[in-house]
């Protein structure tokens, strides 16, 4: 597809408007009204006001293409291919909670569903009913916030409150970090899955189709990749923002989603890629000429540099590429740089996803 950044169906620019207005007077009575003739000015303001006019219809015409369509406009883009082109709404944070008691009873003890835990202003309720069994000191419950869009994402242990006390209450605490509290889908992303809704009306089989219904279950996902290592079994790689992993709570989740529409023989699991750690330690150095320019230089190359090691570590099977490192570098200011960590290129499966854990990046002065 051809990248199109912009484009004008009508120029607003309101020296060419001018011009419009003026060629138009002196068709019409044989006068040119010079620069300094009391009536350009008001021919100027009309000028300025029809440029914005015709900005404001430029802007319109462009909304009426996908890649150009914002806000209401881009929901109704998707409007004409049903539910599967909505927009994904906010999405409401999950944890599992650990629920104990003070010792094990000759009794079960039931943990009604809507119990509720809180951290700070967040309430979290059960989605069903736990029970602690009869000789036992604890369960596992599955919570999710009361609200949907963002919430937190508390790290496991974090959440030990709770509201509603169940008998014979010792402590409580979640077990699994809190995940899925996301916003409305974004602009940027919802078009991108517009993209691709034509491939979902097959069955889930094709890859396509997989990774489209994968996306639409949660805002959490933000790439897939799909393998098939033996007919039949489908192995579906996910991660969330920056390569994070997903919890196991929005797994479940995505294999409900698409329970329904993949080919009755697929067998699927939802996996985490596996994680190729590196290091970035890098040493550049600027010339004589650019000494005056080398705290610039330097925000340039540390900002470029994390801008690449974001989106590398941010997609499934993509590879980290030491040449491009020195070629980012030396388009930041720099005259050479000496790249000690990664020593050569970081090789990535489809199946892995690079992982970053130290980024170093100094200056070595003039060269």
């Amino acid at each position: 597809m051809n990248k199109i950044d912009d484009i004008t169906f009508i120029t607003s620019d309101p020296r060419e408007i001018l011009e419009e207005i003026l060629k138009i007077y002196k068709e019409k009575t044989g006068i040119a009204l010079p620069a300094a003739d009391p009536r350009r000015l008001d021919y100027d303001t009309i000028a300025y006001y029809l440029s914005q006019i015709r900005a404001s219809m430029n802007e319109s015409i462009k909304q009426n293409f996908l890649r150009f369509a914002t806000g209401p406009r881009l929901d109704l883009k998707g409007e004409i291919f049903g539910n599967r082109g909505e927009r994904i709404p906010e999405g409401i944070a999950r944890t599992t909670m650990r629920c104990m008691i003070q010792s094990a009873q000759n009794r079960d003890i039931v943990i009604p569903a809507g119990t509720r835990f809180v951290k700070d202003t967040y309430i979290f309720s059960s989605i069903s009913e736990g029970i602690i069994k009869q000789g036992e000191t604890k369960i596992n419950i599955i919570v999710e916030s009361s609200t949907s869009g963002y919430v937190p994402n508390y790290e496991v242990g974090e959440i030990c409150d709770i509201i509603d006390a169940y008998d014979f209450y010792s402590s409580c605490t979640n077990i699994t970090k809190v995940s899925g509290g996301t916003n409305t889908e974004n602009d940027d992303d919802y078009r991108i899955r517009l993209r691709e809704v034509p491939e979902s009306f097959s069955t889930a089989g094709p890859y396509a189709a997989y990774e489209f219904w994968v996306k639409s279950s949660s805002g959490v996902v933000r790439d897939v990749h799909i393998e098939s290592p033996n007919p039949c079994y489908i192995d579906i790689y996910i991660v969330g923002t920056n390569g994070a992993n997903i919890s196991e709570e929005i797994k479940q989740k995505i294999l409900k989603n698409i329970e329904d529409k993949r080919p009755m023989g697929d067998r699927i699991q939802i996996l985490d890629p596996a994680k190729i750690n590196f290091s970035i330690d890098i040493t550049y150095y600027i010339s004589s000429e650019n000494e005056g320019q080398a705290t610039l230089i330097d925000k340039s190359i540390k900002n470029n540099i994390n801008n690449y090691i974001k989106n590398v570590t941010s997609k499934i099977g993509s590879e980290v590429d030491y040449q491009e490192l020195i070629t980012i570098c030396k388009n930041s200011g720099a005259k050479k740089a000496v790249i000690r960590q990664p020593a050569a290129d970081i090789i990535v499966s489809k199946k892995q996803i690079a992982k970053c854990t130290s980024i170093n990046i100094v200056s070595g002065g003039i060269s």
